[in-house]
């Protein structure tokens, strides 16, 4: 393992991309590889904060020493290391679950798995817009792979929506990537930066991407396609779509409008996008508290919190300080939804379904899988001492201080909506109906079990701990 950092920010990519294609060959011995390789992917990662955190400054590395905008360069700073590492843990979690849940049955989970994780990793450090549509496709094959995984009906269903309308968006985007280069000569995000301009191709380009960012990051009106195929898909899928997948978009989006295209950018178009979060909020919480199965709901809960992430684009110009606030309220969603979905597939491991209206015949005999749900629903409100109370409270600071009193009232709604759909899944959990021997159970193996409140607990401990993830954030700049 190489001792430079900048290089040690490849080793994230290289890792997964390496054991997918091992994992392909070697299918039988998928569990393994994947362990060893989330165990040696924390050597670079540690590696890269240790500098991040002495140096407080950027990794950048120009790969094949050919420096932008005729080579191609991946940089690291705090913000992407806090993202790098969240990645990372997610999927430990998920990792540890899917050692018991996936049987032989789905050997093709792990190559296509540690696909996404490659392409994860990729998007994060990636600094020109080119590699970044490299990077959204690979995540966007391997996240409609993983969803086609069950071969059900509804899930091929699933699949093929998504995949649709993953290519449109892939499409606009591509097509904005080559208006850019067409008018600038360079795909370099720091370089067009310095060049870009108020001019209608820039402005022409910015908008092709951002509807395209828009269907890949399923923010309302344009989330058809996100409740089924995350609910229709395996639990570990499920996680790792709710968790990661959804947010890739919106980090390109946040990286456009809010370093590469802020030249061209006016204050409506701004306006607008934290209107569709608005509007993404309220449809998804509403939708939420109408379902009838439990991962529908869960489904639906991430439509409505992807929309507090939108409510950044009106914040940000003015206030710098809204970028931490909502990276905290990401990792908060990002492990309270692992947590949330992973609890869902013990209770369909359990019980053979995961209808709301049985929940309270199932938990009493799953004390653990309860307690994870609990945790993860005291996250997903905003409740303290969890991430996304801290997040939502930066947020709303920064809100009330930039006057935009709008985006202060919907985050309060938010929390209340929130409210209202989880207590009604914690009424069915903590029912106190004795457990009945007339009903089918399979208890789920203790790992998977574990693993949920895992992911729960480390959604509570960002908020008690947010001084180390903070700290870590500012080095080295953000948007």
């Amino acid at each position: 393992m190489p001792t430079d950092p900048a290089t040690a920010a490849l080793w994230l990519v290289l890792i997964p991309l390496v054991t997918a294609v091992i994992t392909f060959l070697l299918p039988s011995a998928g569990r393994c590889l994947v362990t060893v390789a989330l165990a040696i992917a924390l050597l670079p990662l540690m590696q890269l904060i240790q500098y991040l955190w002495v140096v407080d400054g950027s990794v950048i590395h120009a790969l094949g020493g050919w420096a932008a905008p005729l080579g191609i360069a991946v940089s690291v700073q705090g913000d992407k290391a806090f993202l790098l590492a969240l990645i990372w843990l997610v999927c430990v979690g998920v990792g540890l679950y899917s050692l018991r849940y996936m049987g032989e049955g789905y050997k093709a989970f792990w190559p296509l798995w540690m696909c996404l994780w490659a392409g994860l990793n990729g998007l994060v450090i990636a600094d020109d817009l080119f590699n970044l549509y490299v990077t959204l496709e690979l995540i966007g094959l391997a996240a409609v792979a993983l969803t086609a995984l069950t071969g059900e009906a509804a899930a091929l269903k699933a699949a093929v929506r998504y995949l649709i309308l993953g290519l449109t968006g892939s499409l606009l985007y591509l097509l904005g990537v080559a208006l850019t280069y067409a008018a600038y000569g360079a795909v370099d995000m720091p370089t067009v930066a310095k060049v870009m301009t108020a001019t209608p191709t820039g402005n022409v380009a910015i908008a092709l991407m951002t509807v395209g960012l828009c269907l890949k990051a399923a923010i309302f009106p344009a989330h058809v396609w996100l409740p089924p195929a995350h609910a229709n898909a395996k639990a570990p899928v499920s996680a790792l779509l709710s968790a990661l997948v959804v947010k890739g978009a919106f980090l390109i989006l946040v990286r456009l409008w809010c370093d590469v295209y802020r030249n061209a950018q006016t204050s409506g178009a701004q306006e607008w996008l934290g209107y569709l979060g608005a509007a993404a909020l309220l449809w998804g919480a509403s939708q939420a508290i109408i379902q009838q199965r439990l991962k529908m709901l869960i489904a639906y809960s991430t439509v409505a919190q992807l929309g507090y992430l939108f409510l950044l684009f009106p914040l940000i110009p003015t206030h710098a300080n809204a970028w931490p606030g909502v990276l905290l309220m990401l990792a908060a969603h990002a492990l309270a939804k692992t947590a949330f979905f992973l609890a869902a597939g013990n209770v369909i491991w359990a019980a053979g379904h995961d209808r709301l209206r049985d929940l309270d015949i199932v938990m009493p005999r799953l004390p653990v899988t309860a307690f994870a749900i609990a945790l993860a629903g005291v996250s997903l409100i905003g409740l303290p001492p969890s991430g996304g109370f801290l997040g939502k409270w930066l947020l709303l600071g920064v809100a009330m201080e930039s006057e935009r009193w709008w985006a202060a009232i919907l985050l309060v709604m938010g929390g209340l909506l929130a409210s209202v759909y989880i207590f009604r899944v914690l009424m069915l959990v903590f029912s106190g109906k004795a457990p009945s021997d007339a009903v089918s159970f399979q208890a789920p193996p203790p790992i998977m079990e574990w693993a949920a409140l895992g992911m729960a607990l480390a959604a509570i401990a960002l908020g008690l701990a947010s001084e180390l993830p903070l700290a870590l954030i500012e080095r080295g700049g953000r948007p």
